[in-house]
């Protein structure tokens, strides 16, 4: 009897330590979970109002208005070149909505303001050193329908996806103009880059246009990129063009696991049973898609950015804030870098500014700060590759 006891104590440890253990670990996701998932299934004539993109106010950012993607790291060296850039850039811009709805209203303000400026302020900014910046307001589907596992949230990224195609036509029958363009992305915006690069790009005459797809920080398996292209390929050097770049960063010695975000099949989406591997992975420091370790000499700069603007107990009409004026100065030679068959793993980051998101080592939320001058020095220069080349 008193063996039994012990062993049922020893039990009530372990559970009571794994339950400890799970929320350290998980805890702000499951509070985030609970507290954004919808009240109602998804319905299409609930949904918010199409944006129409030959209004401003449905740009998130344009060359010719004073926005977050003007900004350059102080010090740098750098300047805003829009004015008489020669190319552009169609920017998809990742998650900001963290409401309890399946998409964001366009004049959502608040919270989802806030983080759209810190995102744009530190991505999309990254690429007016070669080109004009356009970045469309979309109903962006809710942080939750990623982790819904009906097909509620699916659906919610497919409207998020025909915002998306809608703007670029306008972009490029409007203002494109038969100039080169990029294609750049995060996370949700890059789920919607692979689509649009597939439908609208990869069997058009656009491709011809295309000088490179910056489409960073969602999973590319590399099987589905050679069953859905046909003409645009992996970038392998920093000059190459007409190509996909991608990344998604890890501390080296962190476990992923396995989550079966969406992906698409064809104009639907799916969420894969098992993990596929190899995932498409091109090194920020050599642009190179291979398996070499790149050394921190051969990193130009990463971008310290404010904290997080979003505190999940602050409701989405009394969140305030002061838009960002500025970027810090860049931390030079900040670290090394390697890709491996399931991304790009670096050394171990300090938090702040490099905090993890969800699970330790996952540096999802700093794709682009990580590497931001390489990604806006790569810009320019394989720009100017492109356009050398069209001069012959």
């Amino acid at each position: 009897m008193k063996k039994l006891l012990w062993v049922g104590l020893v039990l009530v440890l372990l559970m009571l330590g794994g339950g400890i253990w799970f929320w350290q670990k998980y805890g702000t996701f499951v509070k985030m979970y609970l507290k954004m998932k919808p009240d109602e299934s998804f319905d299409l004539a609930h949904a918010p109002p199409a944006p129409d993109y030959s209004l401003e106010k449905y740009w998130a950012t344009l060359p010719t208005t004073r926005d977050a993607a003007d900004l350059i790291p102080d010090g740098s060296g750098g300047c805003d070149a829009q004015a008489g850039a020669e190319a552009d850039v169609f920017f998809i811009h990742p998650t900001s909505y963290m409401g309890n709805t399946w998409n964001s209203a366009i004049d959502t303000g608040g919270r989802t303001r806030a983080i759209l400026d810190w995102l744009i302020s530190s991505e999309a900014s990254a690429f007016n050193g070669c080109c004009k910046v356009y970045a469309p307001h979309y109903r962006q589907a809710s942080f939750f329908a990623f982790f819904d596992q009906e097909n509620d949230g699916l659906r919610a990224i497919e409207l998020a996806y025909e915002d998306v195609r809608s703007a670029f036509r306008y972009f490029i029958e409007h203002y494109n103009r038969d100039r080169p363009f990029l294609i750049a992305s995060h996370s949700q915006g890059t789920l919607h880059a692979y689509r649009l690069l597939r439908e609208e790009i990869d069997r058009s005459p656009l491709r011809h246009r295309l000088v490179a797809a910056y489409t960073i920080g969602y999973p590319f398996p590399m099987e589905h990129l050679e069953r859905d292209f046909v003409n645009l390929h992996v970038c392998d050097g920093p000059l190459d063009t007409g190509c996909i770049i991608t990344w998604e960063t890890w501390a080296e010695g962190s476990e992923q696991g396995f989550f079966p975000v969406p992906l698409w099949n064809g104009d639907h989406l799916e969420r894969p049973k098992s993990e596929s591997k190899p995932r498409v992975c091109v090194n920020p420091l050599s642009w190179k898609a291979d398996l070499v370790q790149a050394e921190a000499e051969q990193h130009l700069g990463a971008i310290d950015m404010p904290p997080w603007p979003a505190p999940q107990d602050s409701a989405e009409t009394d969140y305030t804030y002061d838009p960002i004026t500025k970027l810090d100065p860049v931390s030079l030679n900040h670290t090394g870098a390697r890709c491996a068959d399931d991304g790009l793993y670096i050394a171990k980051q300090l938090d702040p500014p490099y905090g993890s998101l969800f699970t330790e080592g996952n540096y999802h939320t700093h794709d682009y700060h990580l590497f931001y001058m390489n990604i806006r020095e790569n810009a320019i220069t394989r720009t100017n590759a492109w356009l050398e080349a069209s001069q012959h």
